[in-house]
């Protein structure tokens, strides 16, 4: 790994460590969960410093009412396996993923789309099926992908990662994937630091993130983190909407992004790989 990427996860990392989140905010609390385990998959910390980290990480996590939780469930179940990874119990967590669980094991062959929640869950010691993922998935056409917005754009880039399950299983997603990293460079030029690092990862996973365009817009990406570690200049975006320019949210989902994009790029299916003390470097597959 380059030594600027690592500088930049280092002040990254402590940018997001430092963020005074709210109790009832767990969905923050888990991405920024996400973000720390991609720092150090990225720039591994000695261990005396990962206990710690982990540690006060754990604690910052409260209790909370699962039934209430409406955030992403593949995010609930990536986080339960990076506790698990460190010995760390989260009860209310634990019964959140357990939901997820049991609510697939009702699917005697669950579909394609959820290959990388049934790996993350085996990850987290569930016994569920693994889907029929089929060699060849037309997602989209190069064509509709040319003429998508934004939130279908991201949407492909979602069904890439659920399909492959972030790379760990090769999916023939047909001509979209030729021009995936010329969408970084244009999503890059539009200043959508949040889309870039999506695209990236994505491109990850198909195996095209040594490709010029994609270094390029790396570059780009590495480009907006601010002095302090947070990722995305938004001085000018911040002044049109009223807001003010040093509000931390304006920076967390795009800092979040960044490290769990530059950890894909780094280890593909970092996620779903052990890495607690008694790894055995087994992944789903």
């Amino acid at each position: 790994m380059p030594r600027r990427d690592q500088t930049a996860v280092r002040k990254a990392r402590c940018w997001l460590g430092e963020l005074p989140l709210a109790s009832t905010d767990i969905e923050r609390h888990l991405q920024r969960l996400l973000a720390l385990r991609a720092a150090e998959v990225i720039r591994p910390l000695p261990r005396r410093k990962i206990a710690s980290l982990f540690t006060r990480l754990s604690d910052s996590l409260p209790p909370f009412n699962i039934v209430e939780y409406y955030g992403d469930p593949v995010l609930a179940i990536a986080a339960q396996g990076i506790l698990l990874d460190q010995g760390i119990q989260h009860a209310d967590l634990m019964a959140l993923v357990s939901l997820y669980a049991n609510a697939l094991a009702d699917d005697h062959r669950p579909e394609p789309e959820l290959a990388l929640v049934a790996c993350l869950l085996r990850r987290c010691g569930f016994k569920v099926t693994s889907p029929e993922i089929p060699a060849k998935r037309a997602i989209s056409s190069a064509a509709q992908l040319l003429a998508a917005d934004r939130k279908q754009t991201l949407e492909i880039c979602r069904l890439v990662t659920t399909l492959t399950a972030c790379g760990t299983r090769f999916v023939d997603i047909g001509d979209i994937g030729a021009l995936l990293p010329s969408l970084c460079l244009s999503y890059a030029t539009d200043w959508d630091a949040e889309a870039v690092s999506c695209l990236l990862r994505t491109c990850a996973y198909i195996g095209k993130s040594k490709e010029p365009a994609c270094q390029w817009a790396l570059e780009w990406l590495l480009d907006q983190q601010g002095i302090n570690g947070r990722f995305g200049l938004f001085a000018p975006e911040a002044g049109r909407m009223q807001h003010d320019v040093n509000d931390w949210h304006l920076y967390f989902y795009p800092t979040v992004g960044a490290l769990w994009c530059l950890a894909e790029i780094h280890q593909p299916g970092f996620l779903l790989s052990d890495h607690g003390p008694q790894s055995s470097g087994r992944t789903c597959l």
